[in-house]
């Protein structure tokens, strides 16, 4: 649980962070994140 906690705090610090889009018009960068828990449970973000 430890290491879930610790993931999901670096993902959120890091995602306030950075910066995906400019404000002018062009392409998106979009960051897909998937964690598999175990068989039956998974954590997918996108930013």
């Amino acid at each position: 649980m430890r290491i879930i906690f610790k993931t999901i705090l670096t993902f959120y610090f890091s995602i306030n962070i950075l910066s995906a889009q400019t404000p002018e018009l062009g392409s998106w960068n979009i960051i897909n994140l998937k964690y598999n828990i175990d068989g039956a449970w998974s954590i997918f973000g996108e930013a």
